[in-house]
């Protein structure tokens, strides 16, 4: 039988990276053919490509290059039995739960994965990783786009990166796992399999980056809601507390402010600082009021992917009624309950 063609995408990050003279790490100083230097077993796993894409500190990666790399997974989706994507860990959640909302229900599987450390350091994670990763696009019946890391597979929609340093820099929250790559890869049974055919899937890349996501505190002035509209925002994520809730009472409440944003057409999506819950707007007064005043539960999603959704929501419709209705539908199990 002829092996899996698996394509590796680099867009730079700390896994090419190497030391400096002066001590400190320089991102995306190797391209994708150092993974194949480093990891040359990869060859039994699969026929192997290597495309440089981006090679940025993920610090620096912004919305136009989720576009550029949608649109080269879009070219070469047909040439290849799996993708992987390498990328600095910072921003890697976001790259991938966008591209997870602009391609849905894949022919194959589209896997990232990134390493806290240079692939030639000699703790270095990143050999694991980019091994685990190919693995997983060669080998798995899966049609979502996903993180590796640690030798688990998570989600993209539905991990968020809790650990700074540690390397299950990862965690899957609200739902479990997809798998875990051992000897053997064990897939749960929950992924989303491949599209073998039986519709085509979706390519929709399209974002609107006038998205305002803002982290509440207490204290926070109500007037700075004011700022984002009067520079034109178009919709605002307000990451409350608890229950995703906010501020009501006093001088700090934020009814009004979301009252004359959502009366201009602003839709206010409510989301929790938390890392685990489902948020019920209703379950307190405060969020009866919430309600009323016009924002909206993110419900158990997680605020990152809200933000990425809003964005992505936001390039194809301006509609005060379809942004509200396109938000509350589940499209790649971003939402469990």
């Amino acid at each position: 039988m002829s092996k899996p063609k698996i394509l590796i995408i680099s867009m730079g990050g700390t896994i090419t990276g190497k030391m400096l003279a002066k001590g400190s790490i320089a991102s995306g100083q190797y391209g994708a053919e150092e993974f194949l230097r480093v990891a040359p077993e990869l060859r039994q796993v699969a026929e192997m490509h290597t495309l440089e894409l981006i090679n940025l500190d993920s610090v620096d990666m912004l919305p136009e290059n989720w576009l550029q790399l949608a649109d080269t997974i879009q070219t070469n989706i047909s040439k290849f039995d799996g993708i992987v994507v390498t990328h600095g860990l910072d921003t890697l959640q976001y790259t991938a739960t966008a591209i997870a909302f602009m391609m849905q229900d894949l022919p194959i599987p589209v896997v990232f994965t990134g390493a806290q450390l240079p692939i030639h350091f000699v703790a270095s994670d990143a050999r694991q990783n980019i091994v685990a990763a190919v693995q997983v696009a060669a080998q798995c019946d899966l049609g979502e786009v996903c993180v590796v890391s640690d030798n688990l597979i998570h989600r993209a929609v539905r991990c968020r990166r809790l650990k700074a340093i540690e390397t299950d820099a990862f965690s899957s929250l609200g739902i479990n796992p997809l798998g875990t790559v051992r000897h053997q890869i064990e897939m749960r049974g929950h992924q989303q399999k491949r599209n073998t055919g039986r519709h085509k899937y979706v390519f929709n890349p399209s974002l609107d980056t006038k998205v305002a996501a803002i982290t509440l505190t207490p204290g926070f002035d109500p007037e700075l809601i004011n700022v984002y509209l009067e520079r034109n925002y178009r919709a605002l994520l307000l990451i409350g507390f608890g229950l995703g809730y906010v501020p009501t009472h006093n001088r700090f409440s934020l009814i009004k402010a979301i009252q004359v944003a959502t009366e201009r057409g602003v839709p206010v999506i409510v989301a929790s600082q938390a890392n685990f819950g489902h948020y019920e707007m209703e379950f307190y007064e405060v969020g009866s009021q919430l309600k009323q005043a016009g924002a909206i539960s993110a419900r158990d999603m997680l605020w990152e992917t809200a933000f990425v959704k809003l964005m992505w929501i936001l390039g194809q419709t301006q509609d005060y009624a379809g942004i509200v209705k396109l938000f509350q539908k589940n499209y790649v199990m971003e939402m469990v309950v």
